[in-house]
């Protein structure tokens, strides 16, 4: 929950760049929850539980940690979420490539639709679009070779072993 509090404080501060209404920024928000790899419900929940109460305290300048800890989502020995994850965009990559190499997408055809998926995504848009650019050849070789998503982003250095483990 605090890991997808500073996810939504984030995007709200995003959307209030752009002088959105609360309205407006509840709603795109939770447009953006539906993209994440989970946790999508409880992303939506808090967007609309808390989603005044975030843009009022980004308004007054609070810092994004301290806006989570004041509405009990963080404790303060909570970490902000880690910006590298890596290896869930990996497997996440690897998902829609497979489904399209699925459905006989000429690899040309999955760079396009791949960067679409990159552009959606609420956070490390620019992450996806490097491992799309320096490794999808690799990734639909070993699609073909039927090697699965585990061996692949670790082959391509992008989960260690241990979150291997941890995902199996």
């Amino acid at each position: 929950t605090c890991d997808l509090c500073h996810f939504v404080v984030q995007e709200c501060d995003n959307y209030l760049a752009e002088n959105m209404t609360v309205t407006e920024i509840t709603t795109a928000v939770n447009e953006a929850c539906k993209i994440l790899p989970i946790g999508q419900q409880t992303c939506t929940s808090l967007v609309n539980q808390f989603a005044p109460q975030i843009v009022q305290m980004l308004v007054d300048k609070a810092d994004p940690v301290i806006i989570c800890q004041a509405l009990g989502l963080c404790s303060k020995t909570d970490v902000p979420m880690r910006v590298d994850f890596g290896c869930e965009m990996c497997h996440l990559l690897v998902s829609e490539v497979d489904s399209y190499l699925t459905s006989g997408k000429t690899e040309s055809e999955i760079v396009t639709l791949v960067d679409k998926v990159c552009a959606a995504i609420p956070v490390g848009q620019e992450m996806c679009t490097s491992l799309v650019e320096s490794k999808l050849s690799s990734m639909i070789e070993m699609l073909v070779a039927k090697a699965d998503s585990k061996f692949i982003c670790q082959k391509l250095g992008l989960c260690e072993e241990l979150e291997l483990a941890k995902a199996s």
